[in-house]
């Protein structure tokens, strides 16, 4: 049974970080991804041969234009008129050498037949062939995939999991994904988080630093979410070096553990550092078995706890290809970030109107994190500010109310976490 995703809610954005996957991490073709703005009618370029499986294309050679075409309308079938515009385009890269071959991907369905003649007129137009892919080859390449699903976490709310997740951790796959969802359309795949899906699936350990609202929770949900998916592993939350050694099951290798500050919650612990300390040996031997391990720190705990760790025991706390900061974001991270608290919010026209013109200055703010982005976009939490320059900056660069929250809360959402994994 096919399998369909709902794509037009994503943006054109996120529908391009979409293509550009599938094809650099599933199909393994190298690609240059151009940056945002006017693209001269090519989102991404190859030049040499293609090295996709699919025997129809073993043969092509030379140069190639890759464009995407994003309906936010469900269902809507591709038509000739919507190439109409790209056909002018694919002549003047034609001529200039750089559209060899066309290929065109988009989430419209494709009736039969439209996409032959849409062929052939891309041919006339200049190029040596031609290939479109519509909404139902991405739904296939996502459903058979769950590595895709890893690296674009988003995949996860836009079908019906029943139809993805089929063995016993759907259960739990279902109940992460449901305390996650009102966040899932707004999370953005950063450069952190995809480090963070490699470096799991590589060295089956990471660590995850960041103060508090930087969005370490929200990665290790999804990867406890992906861990369940593609490696069918059951998560268990880990309090204490104690809870790890009584609950890894060295005859079980279908095990995710997620240690949630682990040195310390709210400062260093020097007895919990002794602690993992006398267990690296067995933590060693869980990710060699096959485990999946998640340590979440605020970094200045970590930065405390090197200073009394074995690292010679495990050096993976000492590589920077897992620990991970999760707080540095790039400009275009944090305006995709703030962009989606925006437009998922409640907030009235009024009020985005108002802020527009401030939103630049806010996302250069030192310590920009996501939730603060979240609280943007609720007028809850705005109705005290005033919507000018300094207001929307002081909102971003002095969020005590959100650290209040986070502390007054804590041990609620430990034993809410705690539950859900129970």
């Amino acid at each position: 049974m096919s399998v369909s995703f709902d794509l037009h809610v994503l943006g054109w954005k996120a529908f391009e970080d979409l293509v550009g996957c599938i094809f650099r991490e599933i199909l393994g073709q190298t690609l240059q991804v151009f940056a945002e703005g006017p693209d001269g009618g090519r989102d991404a370029a190859f030049r040499g041969t293609w090295a996709l499986k699919d025997a129809t294309l073993e043969s092509m050679a030379g140069s190639f234009c890759i464009q995407c075409k994003h309906t936010s309308k469900p269902s809507r079938s591709l038509s000739l008129t919507t190439i109409e515009d790209e056909l002018a385009k694919v002549t003047r890269l034609a001529s200039a050498g750089l559209c060899d071959n066309y290929i065109l991907v988009t989430n419209h369905t494709l009736p039969a037949g439209v996409v032959e003649k849409a062929e052939e007129c891309i041919i006339a137009s200049g190029a040596k062939t031609a290939r479109i892919y519509g909404s139902e080859w991405i739904a296939d390449v996502i459903s058979e995939n769950p590595r895709l699903r890893r690296l674009v976490p988003r995949l996860y709310g836009l079908g019906d999991l029943t139809q993805i997740v089929t063995h016993q951790a759907y259960r739990q796959a279902r109940e992460v994904l449901d305390s996650i969802s009102p966040d899932l359309a707004c999370f953005v795949p950063t450069g952190a988080y995809r480090q963070c899906a490699h470096a799991l699936q590589e060295y089956g350990f990471v660590l995850l630093l960041g103060e508090p609202a930087s969005g370490k929770t929200m990665i290790a949900n999804l990867m406890a979410l992906s861990a369940a998916d593609e490696w069918n592993l059951q998560t268990l939350m880990i309090t204490s070096p104690a809870d790890f050694s009584e609950s890894w099951n060295p005859d079980d290798p279908g095990q995710f553990l997620w240690v949630d500050d682990a040195f310390g919650a709210t400062q260093y612990d020097a007895n919990r550092v002794g602690e993992w300390n006398q267990l690296l040996p067995k933590l060693k031997a869980a990710i060699k078995s096959g485990a999946r391990v998640v340590f979440t720190s605020r970094d200045y705990i970590f930065s405390a706890a090197k200073r009394d760790l074995k690292i010679s025991a495990f050096e993976l706390f000492d590589d920077s290809r897992v620990a991970i900061q999760v707080e540095k974001l790039t400009e275009s991270e944090r305006q995709m970030i703030l962009y989606n608290h925006i437009k998922a919010g409640a907030q009235p026209i009024k009020f985005k109107s108002a802020v527009k013109p401030f939103l630049e200055d806010a996302i250069q703010v030192p310590k920009f994190l996501p939730e603060i982005a979240r609280r943007f976009g609720n007028p809850k939490f705005t109705s005290k500010m005033h919507a000018t320059n300094e207001g929307v900056k002081a909102f971003f660069e002095k969020p005590v109310n959100v650290l209040l929250d986070i502390v007054s809360s804590w041990p609620l959402q430990k034993k809410q976490q705690l539950d859900s994994y129970s």
